[in-house]
Protein backbone atom coordinates (compact mmCIF):
# COMPACT_ATOMS: atom_id res chain seq x y z
CA UNK A 1 0.00 0.00 0.00
CA UNK A 2 1.21 3.51 -0.80
CA UNK A 3 1.16 4.94 2.73
CA UNK A 4 2.98 8.15 1.82
CA UNK A 5 0.61 8.88 -1.06
CA UNK A 6 -2.43 8.19 1.15
CA UNK A 7 -1.03 10.46 3.84
CA UNK A 8 -0.40 13.26 1.33
CA UNK A 9 -3.98 12.91 0.12
CA UNK A 10 -5.23 13.14 3.72
CA UNK A 11 -3.21 16.32 4.27
CA UNK A 12 -4.75 17.81 1.14
CA UNK A 13 -8.23 16.86 2.38
CA UNK A 14 -7.44 18.39 5.79
CA UNK A 15 -6.55 21.66 4.07
CA UNK A 16 -10.12 21.58 2.78
CA UNK A 17 -11.43 20.94 6.31
CA UNK A 18 -11.88 17.14 6.18
CA UNK A 19 -10.02 15.54 9.11
CA UNK A 20 -12.27 12.50 9.36
CA UNK A 21 -10.01 9.89 7.78
CA UNK A 22 -6.88 10.51 9.86
CA UNK A 23 -7.96 8.13 12.63
CA UNK A 24 -8.80 5.42 10.12
CA UNK A 25 -5.44 5.93 8.41
CA UNK A 26 -3.42 5.70 11.61
CA UNK A 27 -5.33 2.61 12.78
CA UNK A 28 -4.77 0.89 9.44
CA UNK A 29 -1.12 1.91 9.48
CA UNK A 30 -0.61 0.48 12.96
CA UNK A 31 -2.36 -2.78 11.97
CA UNK A 32 -0.45 -3.15 8.69
CA UNK A 33 2.50 -4.95 10.26
CA UNK A 34 5.08 -2.65 8.73
CA UNK A 35 8.74 -3.25 9.45
CA UNK A 36 10.36 -0.76 11.80
CA UNK A 37 12.25 0.68 8.82
CA UNK A 38 9.02 1.21 6.86
CA UNK A 39 7.34 2.76 9.90
CA UNK A 40 10.33 5.06 10.42
CA UNK A 41 10.03 6.18 6.79
CA UNK A 42 6.32 6.96 7.15
CA UNK A 43 6.96 8.76 10.45
CA UNK A 44 9.73 10.86 8.86
CA UNK A 45 7.38 11.76 6.00
CA UNK A 46 4.71 12.84 8.49
CA UNK A 47 7.24 14.97 10.41
CA UNK A 48 8.27 16.73 7.19
CA UNK A 49 4.67 17.83 6.63
CA UNK A 50 4.48 19.47 10.07
CA UNK A 51 6.40 22.66 9.23
CA UNK A 52 4.24 25.12 7.38
CA UNK A 53 1.00 23.29 8.19
CA UNK A 54 -1.95 25.11 9.73
CA UNK A 55 -2.47 24.97 13.48
CA UNK A 56 -5.27 22.40 13.24
CA UNK A 57 -3.26 20.17 10.91
CA UNK A 58 -0.24 20.43 13.23
CA UNK A 59 -2.39 19.32 16.17
CA UNK A 60 -3.60 16.35 14.13
CA UNK A 61 -0.05 15.47 13.09
CA UNK A 62 1.09 15.52 16.73
CA UNK A 63 -1.78 13.19 17.66
CA UNK A 64 -0.76 10.82 14.88
CA UNK A 65 2.90 10.94 15.88
CA UNK A 66 1.99 10.13 19.49
CA UNK A 67 0.45 6.89 18.25
CA UNK A 68 3.39 6.09 15.98
CA UNK A 69 6.40 7.15 18.04
CA UNK A 70 6.13 9.08 21.30
CA UNK A 71 9.78 10.15 21.22
CA UNK A 72 9.41 11.69 17.77
CA UNK A 73 6.13 13.34 18.78
CA UNK A 74 7.73 14.87 21.87
CA UNK A 75 10.74 16.13 19.89
CA UNK A 76 8.47 17.78 17.31
CA UNK A 77 6.32 19.24 20.12
CA UNK A 78 9.35 20.55 22.00
CA UNK A 79 10.79 22.09 18.84
CA UNK A 80 7.55 24.01 18.21
CA UNK A 81 6.73 24.92 21.82
CA UNK A 82 8.25 28.40 21.76
CA UNK A 83 6.53 29.31 18.50
CA UNK A 84 3.17 28.09 19.84
CA UNK A 85 3.70 29.98 23.10
CA UNK A 86 4.50 33.26 21.37
CA UNK A 87 1.59 32.87 18.97
CA UNK A 88 -0.82 32.05 21.80
CA UNK A 89 0.45 34.96 23.86
CA UNK A 90 0.13 37.40 20.94
CA UNK A 91 -3.35 36.23 20.03
CA UNK A 92 -4.33 36.38 23.71
CA UNK A 93 -3.17 40.00 23.86
CA UNK A 94 -5.11 40.85 20.72
CA UNK A 95 -8.25 39.16 22.04
CA UNK A 96 -7.92 41.08 25.30
CA UNK A 97 -7.59 44.37 23.42
CA UNK A 98 -10.67 43.59 21.30
CA UNK A 99 -12.69 42.88 24.44
CA UNK A 100 -11.34 46.02 26.09
CA UNK A 101 -12.39 48.14 23.10
CA UNK A 102 -15.89 46.68 23.07
CA UNK A 103 -16.27 47.16 26.82
CA UNK A 104 -15.00 50.72 26.66
CA UNK A 105 -17.44 51.53 23.88
CA UNK A 106 -20.23 50.42 26.21
CA UNK A 107 -18.60 52.30 29.13
CA UNK A 108 -18.16 49.01 31.02
CA UNK A 109 -15.23 48.39 33.32
CA UNK A 110 -14.13 44.79 32.95
CA UNK A 111 -11.48 43.34 35.21
CA UNK A 112 -9.37 41.21 32.91
CA UNK A 113 -5.81 41.16 31.66
CA UNK A 114 -4.18 39.79 28.54
CA UNK A 115 -2.94 36.73 30.44
CA UNK A 116 -6.40 35.70 31.67
CA UNK A 117 -6.94 33.53 28.63
CA UNK A 118 -9.82 31.45 30.01
CA UNK A 119 -11.80 34.49 31.08
CA UNK A 120 -11.12 36.32 27.82
CA UNK A 121 -12.21 33.28 25.83
CA UNK A 122 -15.47 33.10 27.80
CA UNK A 123 -16.13 36.80 27.22
CA UNK A 124 -15.34 36.50 23.51
CA UNK A 125 -17.61 33.48 23.19
CA UNK A 126 -20.41 35.40 24.89
CA UNK A 127 -19.89 38.39 22.58
CA UNK A 128 -19.89 36.18 19.50
CA UNK A 129 -23.21 34.77 20.69
CA UNK A 130 -24.81 38.22 20.96
CA UNK A 131 -24.42 38.67 24.70
CA UNK A 132 -23.24 42.20 25.45
CA UNK A 133 -20.23 42.94 27.63
CA UNK A 134 -22.60 44.40 30.21
CA UNK A 135 -24.76 41.24 30.26
CA UNK A 136 -21.66 39.08 30.57
CA UNK A 137 -20.37 41.22 33.46
CA UNK A 138 -23.66 40.91 35.33
CA UNK A 139 -23.77 37.12 34.89
CA UNK A 140 -20.14 36.49 35.83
Amino acid sequence: MDWLGRYDLLIEMARQGDFYRFNIFIDELMDAGLSSQELTGVTAHIVKSYDGASCSIRATILSMLLKLDEEVACKVAKDSLEEAYVSFRNHGSLLHQIIFCMARRDDIKIATSSIEHDKNMRIAFALMNNLSVEEFSRRN
